[in-house]
């Protein structure tokens, strides 16, 4: 299992070009957190088809995947027109995606929605960032407040798909 959670190069608030406005507004905790550090290389992987597709194989993304579910719409039209875009890839990038883990740290429900929408309620997990003051530590309210769920993808997202994740279930 590989966890994706790129920090970014702002942890260091000296070795950043936008130091200051790291120090004053926190962007390394509001942005440099999400996964966008190694967006290249995670977009690489994509668009060579080097995501897992067997259940041996799992990758995990933290913060809801960061950019890539949110953007995919964008990614899959570069496959579409751009050659160089699609390298090996035999499928679009969003059928990629849905053959990867997500945590549920998005923060709003309407996030969360989305990231449902985009891949899947199956692919879902429960993350926090505990013990850190960026965490969200109500995530069964977050899940239980997302439009659009069954009671079934609640109880999935809640749970039951860490165990098959973890091979438990």
């Amino acid at each position: 299992m590989e966890f994706l959670f790129q920090l970014g190069q702002c942890l260091d608030e000296n070795a950043s070009h936008h130091g200051h406005a790291a120090r004053v507004h926190f962007v390394q905790g509001v942005v440099g957190s999400v996964p966008i550090g190694g967006l290249d290389v995670e977009i690489d992987d994509v668009a060579a088809g080097n995501i897992p597709t067997d259940e041996g194989e799992m990758i995990v993304a933290a913060h809801g995947g960061g950019y890539l579910p949110s953007y995919c719409g964008r990614s899959n039209h570069g496959h579409r027109v751009r050659p160089e875009a699609r390298a090996n890839a035999k499928d679009l990038p969003i059928e990629y995606l849905r053959r990867m883990w997500f945590d549920t740290l998005v923060y709003e429900p309407e996030g969360l929605r989305h990231l449902v929408e985009a891949v899947g309620a199956s692919r879902l997990v429960v993350g926090s960032d505990y013990p850190f003051d960026m965490g969200h530590y109500d995530p069964r309210a977050l899940i239980s407040s997302t439009p659009g769920l069954s009671d079934d993808d609640r109880a999935a997202i809640s749970g039951a798909n860490a165990l098959s994740l973890l091979g438990l279930a």
